[in-house]
C-alpha cells in the first residue's frame, strides 16, 4: 500500500483450483434423406466450444444407402474426455420423373409391315427403356410392355407400362374386270382381272375359259388371307364374235349353153372352208330360157355369221333345128311334168313363130316333150298347125294327164283309167294336126280293147282312133280338150289277143303330181264338169 506510510505488508498465499470441465451431453441425432446426387452429412446439434473438436467417420455420403456416422471429440486439458457418439445417416432412393412418358396403344390397318408400341417424351437422365412382346404383323393384338432400366442403386424400381398394339384387317382396293370381244377361231377364250393381287389374295374365275361363239358372265370369285376383308364377286362379259368364212376363193359364175335337151347346173368353183357344205336352189335348165340358180351354203352356224348366197343365171340358148331324113326341121322343147301342169301353162309362143319361119318350104314340126322323171309324153305339131299357130300373139301350153280312178267322179267319164288334158291357153288350130303321144302301160282285160275318145261338154264320146304300142298311146287331133282312155268290150275286127301286151302306163306316177293335177283339173272342170272344145 502506502509504503512511505506504511510498513509493507507480508505476502499471503493461496491455491487457486481449476477443475476440469465436462460437456454438455452431446445432441448427434439421426436424419433422413432422398437421393440428389448430392452428398450429406451428419452434425451434432450442440454448439462446440472451440476447445472441443469434432471428427466425423463415414459421413458426407452420395449414394443411397444406410450409414452409421461417428463423431470424434478431442478436447483440450480442461476438458474431460468426451466418449464417441454415432447417428444413422439414411440416404433413400430417389424416384424417377416419368410424368412426361407415355406408352400409348397402336392401332393400324394391316400392310404387310410390322407394328410397334413405343413410348414417347423425354426418358430421365441414365433411363433406358426396352420392350417385349412389341411387335406383329398380322391381323390381331398383343399386349406390348415397355421395362425401364436406370440407376438401381439410388432410384426406385420404374414400374413397366404397357400397350395394346392391334392390326386390323385390310380392304383390298378397286378391282379391275373388264368386258373383252374375241372373235371364234376354235381356241378358248379367257378373260382375266387388271389388277395386281399381292400373295395373300388368289382369284378364280367361274364361267371362264369358252370356246364357243356367244356372250358368257365370267364371274371372279377371291380367296383372301385373314388379313383382309373379304372381297366382293366382280363380273365382266366375255364376247366371242362370230368368225366370217373366207369365201374369197369360191365363185358361182353363170352358165351359158345351147339348148342339147340336157340338164344344164351351175356349180361353185373353188375350195370350201373346213365344215361348209353347198346346196342349190332352182340351179337346173334344160329347155332353153334362163333361170337364176341359187348356191345355198351351210356352216357352223353357232360359231361362223351366215353366208350370203350366191346366186349364178344359168341360160340356155335355143339350138339350131334338128332336120330328119325327109327334111322336116324338128323344133323340140323340153317341159316339166310340173310346169305343164301348173296353172299358167308354159309360154310356147316364140316356139311355133321360130319354127315357121325357120321351116324350110313348108317342111317343119314342133315337138314339145312334157318329161316327169324317166317318162315323158310328147305333142308334135305339122307344119299346117304351125303356120296357123304362129299368128298367135300368146299361146299357152297346158297338159295334164290323171290316172287316180278314185279322182274322176264325173259319170261322163265313168270308166276312165286315164284322162288326158291339153290347153293353149285359148288358141285353136283348125289347120293341120297335133299328135299326142302318152305312157299307157296297162294289159287289157281279156274280151276288152283299149278306146281313147274325145268327150265334149254334154258327154259325148268321139273315137279319136288311137293306137296302142310300145308302151304308149298315140292319137292325131286338130283340136285339144279332153281326152279319156277307157277299156271297153271287144268288137269283131278287134281280137282280145292283139291287145293282150297293151299296158297302161302315167306319166305322173307320184302321188304328189297326181294330187296336184287332180286338182288342176278339178280347177278348169274335168274332174265333176266337162272341159268345153276349144
Amino acid at each position: 500500500g502506502d509504503s512511505a506510510n506504511y510498513e509493507l505488508i507480508p505476502d499471503m498465499t493461496a491455491v487457486i483450483t481449476v477443475e476440469k470441465a465436462t460437456f454438455e451431453a452431446i445432441v448427434f441425432a439421426d436424419e433422413v434423406f432422398t437421393y440428389s446426387g448430392s452428398a450429406y452429412y451428419l452434425y451434432v446439434a450442440n454448439g462446440i466450444p472451440d476447445e472441443i473438436t469434432v471428427e466425423y467417420g463415414n459421413n458426407g455420403k452420395t449414394a443411397a444407402g444406410v450409414y452409421v456416422v461417428t463423431a470424434s471429440f478431442a478436447v483440450s486439458d480442461n476438458y474431460n474426455p468426451i466418449a464417441d457418439v454415432t447417428a444413422t445417416l439414411t440416404i433413400n432412393k430417389a424416384v424417377y420423373d416419368m410424368s412426361g412418358v407415355a406408352f400409348d396403344d397402336v392401332v393400324a390397318v394391316y400392310d404387310g409391315a410390322a407394328k410397334t408400341a413405343t413410348v414417347s417424351g423425354a426418358l430421365p437422365a441414365n433411363v433406358t427403356v426396352s420392350y417385349a412382346n412389341n411387335t406383329i404383323t398380322n391381323v390381331g393384338s398383343v399386349i406390348a410392355t415397355a421395362s425401364f432400366t436406370g440407376d438401381s442403386a439410388n432410384y426406385e424400381l420404374i414400374p413397366d407400362m404397357t400397350a395394346v398394339i392391334t392390326v386390323n384387317k385390310a380392304t383390298f382396293g378397286d378391282i379391275t374386270f373388264e368386258d373383252a370381244a374375241f372373235t371364234y377361231d376354235g381356241a378358248a377364250k379367257s378373260i382375266a382381272i387388271a389388277t395386281a393381287l399381292n400373295d395373300e389374295i388368289t382369284v378364280a374365275y367361274e364361267n371362264n375359259g369358252k370356246t364357243v361363239a356367244g356372250s358368257y358372265v365370267v364371274t371372279a370369285k377371291f380367296t383372301v388371307s385373314d388379313n383382309y376383308n373379304a372381297i366382293a364377286d366382280v363380273t365382266a362379259t366375255l364376247t366371242i364374235n362370230k368368225a366370217v368364212y373366207d369365201l374369197s376363193g369360191v365363185t358361182f359364175a353363170n352358165v351359158t349353153a345351147l339348148y342339147d335337151g340336157k340338164e344344164h347346173v351351175a356349180v361353185i368353183a373353188g375350195t370350201l372352208p373346213d365344215g361348209v357344205t353347198v346346196a342349190y336352189e332352182n340351179n337346173a335348165l334344160t329347155d332353153a330360157g334362163s333361170v337364176t340358180a341359187k348356191a345355198v351354203f351351210t356352216g357352223d352356224a353357232v360359231n361362223y355369221e351366215a353366208i350370203p348366197d350366191m346366186t349364178a343365171i344359168i341360160t340356155v340358148n335355143e339350138a339350131e333345128a334338128q332336120q330328119n331324113e325327109e327334111g322336116v326341121k324338128i323344133f323340140g322343147k323340153e317341159v316339166s311334168s310340173e310346169d305343164a301342169a301348173s296353172e299358167t301353162g308354159v309360154n310356147v309362143t316364140e316356139l311355133f313363130k321360130k319354127a315357121h319361119r325357120e321351116g324350110t318350104d313348108g317342111k317343119a314340126e314342133v315337138a314339145i316333150t312334157v318329161k316327169s322323171g324317166e317318162k315323158t309324153s310328147t305333142i308334135v305339131f305339122d307344119a299346117a298347125a304351125i303356120a296357123q299357130l304362129a299368128t298367135a300373139s300368146d299361146i299357152a301350153l297346158s297338159m295334164s294327164v290323171v290316172e287316180d280312178a278314185a279322182a274322176i267322179t264325173d259319170e261322163a267319164l265313168a270308166g276312165a283309167k286315164l284322162v288326158i288334158e291339153v290347153s293353149l291357153g285359148g288358141v285353136s288350130f283348125t289347120d293341120g294336126t297335133a299328135t299326142l303321144s302318152v305312157p299307157f302301160e296297162e294289159e287289157a282285160p281279156k274280151g276288152k280293147v283299149g278306146k281313147v275318145y274325145y268327150v265334149d261338154q254334154d258327154g259325148k264320146r268321139t273315137d279319136m282312133k288311137a293306137k296302142f304300142e310300145a308302151g304308149k298311146v298315140s292319137f292325131a287331133t286338130s283340136h285339144f280338150s279332153s281326152y279319156i282312155v277307157v277299156f271297153e268290150d271287144q268288137k269283131s275286127g278287134l281280137s282280145g289277143g292283139a291287145i293282150a301286151g297293151i299296158v297302161i302306163g302315167c306319166v305322173f306316177g307320184a302321188a304328189a303330181i297326181a294330187f296336184g293335177v287332180w286338182f288342176l283339173l278339178k280347177k278348169k272342170g274335168i274332174l265333176g264338169k266337162k272341159a268345153a272344145n276349144e
